[in-house]
C-alpha cells in the first residue's frame, strides 16, 4: 500500500480531490463506452440498466483506488450510549432532512429541475423498480459513506482541523454526483454527516442515516409537491399533520445534535 504526505493537509486535500475525480472519470470513460458499444441505442430499459450498471462498476472500481492509497482508516467510536428513543430520533432526523431538502427544490423546482441522472433513476423506476432500489437504498449508502465519511473525511481529519475536514469532504461529495442540484443537496446533507461521523465515530449510524434519508427520498417529494402545489384546497388536517411532523423530526434533529455536542 502507497503511503501518501501523512500530517500533510495540503498533500491530503489533494489525494482526497484525487480519491473522488477517479469516479467522476472513471464513470465518463465506461459512459462512453456505452455509447461506443450501441447500448444507449437500444430500447429504454437495457439503456437505463447499462448506466445503472455503469454506476456499480465505477463504484468497486474506486473503492479499489481506495483501498490502494488510502487503506482503511476510521476514526475512533466514540462509544456514545443509545436507547431505543435515541434511534426513533435517528429516523427522525433523516425524515427531517429529507422534508428540508425535498421543500427546498419543490419551491425552487424552477431554478434547480432535475438532473438527467435523477431523471434516468424515476424512469428506470418505473420500468425496474428493483435496480434503482438497490442502487438508492443499499449500493449508496454503503458506498459513499465509505468513501467520503470514512476514507477521506478520517484522512482529512487526521490532518487539520475537524471542521474544515468535514467542509472539505461535504464539497467533494456534491462535486462527486456531478450536477448543481445534486451537488447542493449532497453538499448540505455530507456536511450533516460528516459532522455526526466526526462527533460519534459511528460508521453505522451514518450509513443508517444515509439509507434513511433516501428512503425518505423516494416517499417525501411527492407527499410535499401535493401539499405545496394545492395549498391551501386540501383539508386542513393535511397541513397541522405536516407541520406537526416537520417540528417533532426538527426537534429530534436538534436533540441528536445536542447529544454528540455534549461528547468529549
Amino acid at each position: 500500500m502507497f503511503k501518501f504526505g501523512e500530517n500533510n493537509p495540503v498533500f491530503a486535500v489533494f489525494t482526497s480531490i484525487f480519491v473522488a475525480l477517479s469516479y467522476i472519470v472513471t464513470t465518463i470513460i465506461l459512459n462512453s463506452c456505452i455509447k461506443f458499444l450501441g447500448f444507449s441505442k437500444l430500447d429504454t430499459r437495457i439503456s437505463l440498466i447499462s448506466t445503472f450498471a455503469v454506476g456499480i462498476l465505477s463504484y468497486l472500481l474506486v473503492l479499489g483506488v481506495v483501498r490502494i492509497t488510502l487503506g482503511k482508516l476510521y476514526l475512533t467510536d466514540k462509544k456514545i450510549e443509545f436507547n431505543p428513543l435515541s434511534y426513533l430520533g435517528v429516523v427522525m432526523t433523516a425524515l427531517f432532512l429529507q422534508i428540508c431538502t425535498s421543500l427546498f427544490f419543490v419551491i425552487f423546482a424552477d431554478m434547480f429541475p432535475l438532473s438527467e441522472t435523477e431523471a434516468n433513476f424515476y424512469k428506470l423506476f418505473e420500468l425496474e423498480p428493483l435496480f434503482p432500489l438497490i442502487q438508492a437504498l443499499i449500493v449508496a449508502p454503503i458506498f459513499e459513506e465509505i468513501l467520503f465519511r470514512r476514507t477521506i473525511l478520517s484522512y482529512l481529519s487526521k490532518t487539520m482541523k475537524e471542521s474544515h475536514a468535514i467542509i472539505i469532504s461535504s464539497i467533494l461529495f456534491g462535486a462527486f454526483h456531478m450536477n448543481t442540484r445534486q451537488f447542493l443537496l449532497a453538499t448540505v446533507l455530507g456536511s450533516v454527516l460528516g459532522y455526526i461521523y466526526v462527533k460519534s465515530g459511528k460508521f453505522k449510524l451514518v450509513v443508517a442515516l444515509h439509507f434513511l434519508y433516501n428512503v425518505f427520498g423516494i416517499l417525501m417529494p411527492s407527499v410535499i409537491l401535493k401539499i405545496y402545489s394545492d395549498f391551501p384546497s386540501l383539508p386542513l388536517y393535511y397541513y397541522v399533520g405536516f407541520a406537526g411532523v416537520t417540528v417533532l423530526s426538527a426537534f429530534s434533529f436538534l436533540q441528536l445534535l445536542k447529544k454528540l455536542r455534549e461528547q468529549r
